[in-house]
């Protein structure tokens, strides 16, 4: 099994206590996310795929949909050998698509403080 898989599936419960902690922060998220890093990651996101006229997320999901449904039946056709490997490239797979989604993109602009 390759190490970045296990790195992956190490830092899975880290990034859930990250967002935790952020979504008990709201001011930290306001000052530096907000106003600092989302800006950036936005126009540089907006830069490279404003062009492409369809969802780049929908296609996204879609692949991440598929490797699932493969790893589902690899480990139905042999469920004692695989389970263990396809267990652990099903968690850093989660782990990855959490880290992109999650702390690369916006959703840590849930976490500001309502306007009300």
């Amino acid at each position: 099994m390759k190490l970045t898989k296990w790195i992956l599936v190490i830092l899975l419960p880290i990034q859930l206590v990250f967002v935790k902690w952020c979504k008990s922060n709201t001011d930290w998220v306001e000052i530096y996310y907000s106003t600092n890093v989302y800006p950036k990651i936005s126009s540089g996101l907006r830069y490279l795929l404003g062009k492409i006229p369809f969802s780049i997320g929908d296609i996204i999901y879609v692949i991440i949909l598929f490797l699932i449904i493969r790893g589902l039946i690899k480990t139905i056709k042999n469920p004692k050998k695989l389970f263990v490997q396809n267990a652990i490239k099903f968690l850093s797979l989660v782990s990855f698509v959490y880290l992109i989604f999650q702390h690369a993109l916006c959703n840590f602009c849930y976490s500001t403080s309502p306007i009300f």
